[in-house]
């Protein structure tokens, strides 16, 4: 309880039983998992009850804990037996006993809710603050100097200012500081095992930059991590609201519009480095927390941390995230990188298991076509919607040629996005090189400020057999709960169909010709085909594929074909035709979901085929399609249509 301060002098004197938390960056036994050794640093630990003394007097107060700190505090509204109440610009200064060198500080505290610290020091001579975020509850803090890396130790803290996150009423004692100067590792470090060994950089905020197999058969790769920079990596990213805190300009990014709040572990596009705020190394594992630049911005660090243990082993790499934000926006539903994972661009074939059977050794899925090549970008994607009751999430990027690669098993994601970048070149095994390959595992979340996102994933190495193998051993290692918000919800598995679609070379075939707009149509016996004559402008027809007890499913058919001919004696000059797909939650044609394609008018049958496996919106039960035959025709021109199939 609160009490307004109204004698002229308080005496408070009391004995707390405190339960310090385990630091993050304290090294756990090596039976423990990554995911057991974060998890702990939750928990609370009793000690020896030590002894708090305050003593306060017309708004400010004197502090003593059993640690041996000493400190005066001020800007509280109110004072309880072990806390300080107020909103914000709680103030606390140590005078000058923290005169000495320091790179690295520790505090013990407790806060009702999340804060914001701003310490006071001096560095060179010169008056320096800088800012820290606090997560809720009895715990623990360290983080080493801006500079840390350059060598460059700050003078003394003096003072400190507590805020909370929310501007809202909370509670907060400081129960000890400590400062000290510890060595300065060099920003590249590797963890070794039998087979393994893992590189990550603390200039890029801990990412990883480097795996490496001893039993890779390709004498030209030893690096399979693309490294080229802060934006490649495997890493956490997150992407959150659009437009925030006045930090964007109107227009977006670059004039970009929808370009969205995006801490990235490595960097910046502006080729800034995040900032580490603690790390611990040891011979087989490493931890690092660090505080993530937006992407987009110039130089912006984010109101975030992101932490990560890796712990190598004799048959796979594990490793633990966490993310936290402290911005309090309320953030949308959006795909999510879990990780996003770079890799070295002669890793040419995506393979994953699509299947309805998982870990049963079911036939997998590979895909080696990249030639949907974006002009804008220079890179090739597929977007991969998994479906139900498919546990069997693990992706792999391998040489097609070499049949290794490397793989990634993240449970609990249902989607995945695989690209690679200037994919028209000759695959390089360079780390460093541009042209890169990639693969990011997805879920789609919308990640709450002050709640933490933890999951886990494995890292093998070697050809299909091995690192499927790998993953079926080791697939129950860790649930991922923690992926909170799901949409939309997969759709069934069922065995791969023959071909759907309309046979329009018999006369029963114009029984599937539904909603004729500007269009006259009819079977041609000597053609074997029908014919769809436009007589006013927009002609089009629609096929409707969810009537009766059949169901089609968008993910089952990736294509799109059309046999067709145009006569000649057609007016028009140009024939393009477009495509409204209608499935999931669309159920009405929408000029944001369709697709276009370009007909011959040669008196040729031609089949036309159209890709729509990609596409974000071609997902769910198929309602319809409509088919606009014509964009611009001349009353009277026809065209004869055999077939109109979807294929998988």
């Amino acid at each position: 309880m609160k009490l307004k301060i109204t004698l002229p002098t308080l005496l408070l004197t009391m004995t707390l039983l405190i339960g310090m938390l385990a630091a993050c960056q304290d090294t756990p036994e090596n039976t423990d998992t990554p995911t057991d050794t974060l998890a702990k640093t939750e928990q609370t630990t009793q000690a020896e009850a030590p002894t708090l003394r305050i003593e306060a007097a017309d708004g400010s107060a004197t502090v003593t804990t059993a640690e041996g700190l000493s400190y005066k505090a001020a800007g509280y509204d109110a004072v309880s037996d072990r806390t300080f109440g107020f909103t914000k610009g709680l103030t606390v200064d140590f005078g000058d006993q923290f005169a000495g060198d320091f790179n690295r500080f520790t505090i013990k505290y407790f806060a009702s809710a999340p804060m914001k610290i701003t310490l006071t020091y001096t560095e060179k001579g010169e008056l320096l603050t800088d800012v820290f975020y606090l997560e809720a509850g009895e715990k623990e803090f360290s983080a080493v100097n801006p500079k840390f890396l350059a060598k460059v130790n700050g003078e003394g803290i003096t003072s400190m200012q507590v805020d909370t996150c929310e501007d809202k009423n909370a509670e907060f004692m400081l129960y000890d500081l400590k400062t000290e100067t510890i060595s300065v590792p060099a920003s590249q470090q590797y963890i070794k095992g039998s087979r393994y060994t893992l590189g990550i950089d603390l200039r890029w905020g801990g990412a990883i930059n480097h795996v490496e197999d001893k039993q890779c058969p390709m004498a030209d790769v030893t690096n399979m991590c693309n490294k080229h920079d802060e934006g490649r990596l495997i890493q956490q990213s997150y992407y959150g609201v659009f437009y925030y805190a006045d930090q964007y300009v109107e227009g977006g990014y670059q004039g970009v519009e929808g370009v969205a709040y995006n801490p990235v572990q490595g960097g910046d596009v502006n080729k800034r480095d995040s900032r580490i705020i603690d790390f611990k190394i040891e011979k087989d594992r490493i931890y690092i927390k660090a505080q993530p630049l937006d992407w987009p911005l110039k130089n912006s660090l984010t109101p975030s941390y992101m932490e990560n243990e890796y712990v190598v082993k004799d048959d796979y790499i594990e490793v633990f995230n966490r993310f936290t934000d402290f911005s309090g926006w309320k953030h949308p539903v959006l795909d999510q990188e879990l990780p996003a994972v770079y890799t070295v661009n002669c890793f040419d074939t995506f393979v994953w298991y699509d299947g309805g059977k998982p870990w049963t050794g079911d036939k997998l899925s590979t895909i080696t076509d990249w030639s949907n090549v974006d002009p804008n970008n220079n890179k090739a994607s597929h977007y991969i919607q998994l479906k139900e009751p498919n546990t069997e999430t693990w992706f792999a990027m391998i040489n097609g040629e070499a049949q290794y690669g490397l793989g990634i098993y993240v449970p609990n994601v249902d989607r995945v996005l695989t690209m690679r970048y200037l994919s028209g070149q000759k695959g390089s095994s360079d780390a460093k090189g541009n042209p890169c390959s990639y693969i990011s595992p997805l879920n789609r979340i919308a990640f709450k400020s002050f709640e933490p996102i933890e999951y886990s994933y494995l890292l093998v190495a070697g050809n299909l057999e091995e690192i499927r193998e790998v993953f079926t051993q080791n697939r129950d290692f860790t649930a991922n709960e923690g992926f909170n918000v799901k949409a939309p919800a997969r759709a069934p598995y069922t065995e791969p169909t023959a071909d759907a679609g309309v046979d329009l070379s018999v006369k029963d075939g114009l029984n599937s010709i539904n909603y004729p707009r500007s269009t006259e149509y009819s079977f041609d016996e000597a053609q074997k085909a029908t014919m769809l004559k436009a007589v006013d402008a927009d002609p089009n027809v629609t096929f409707v594929f969810d009537y009766g007890t059949q169901q089609y499913f968008a993910e089952d058919y990736g294509t799109i074909e059309i046999e067709y001919m145009i006569p000649t004696t057609n007016a028009g000059t140009s024939y393009e035709t477009q495509l409204f797909l209608c499935a999931g939650d669309i159920k009405a044609p929408a000029a944001e979901a369709a697709v276009t394609g370009t007909l011959i008018a040669d008196g040729q049958y031609h089949t036309l085929q159209i890709s729509v496996k990609d596409l974000d919106f071609w997902q769910g039960l198929i309602h319809m399609i409509r088919f606009d035959y014509f964009s611009s025709p001349t009353a009277g021109d026809t065209v004869y249509v055999k077939t109109f199939s979807l294929t998988n």
